[in-house]
């Protein structure tokens, strides 16, 4: 979901922005990055999916004024919530 930051004080935009970066440098140190580089079908499906990832992300659904919701989202939602988060 998608809320517009003027809803937000800058303290809690940075505080998130903060604690995003974090989880995005974890996932980062995180990754098999030598199977990224060694096989070919992997690399493909990564890079697949990471247009996929960006086009879902484009396409939004308008709920109330200041208030938009990422199919993506809903995606991880409804993945999360029908099969149990799993991160590995």
């Amino acid at each position: 979901m998608g809320i517009t930051p003027k809803l937000f004080s800058s303290v809690w935009l940075w505080l998130t922005n903060i604690a995003l970066l974090g989880v995005v440098v974890w996932a980062v140190r995180e990754a098999d990055w030598d199977q990224v580089a060694v096989e070919r079908l992997f690399q493909h499906s990564f890079f697949a999916s990471v247009l996929l990832l960006f086009l879902l992300w484009q396409l939004r659904a308008g709920l109330s004024l200041g208030l938009t919701s990422h199919l993506l989202g809903m995606k991880l939602f409804r993945r999360s919530a029908s099969v149990g988060w799993s991160p590995s």
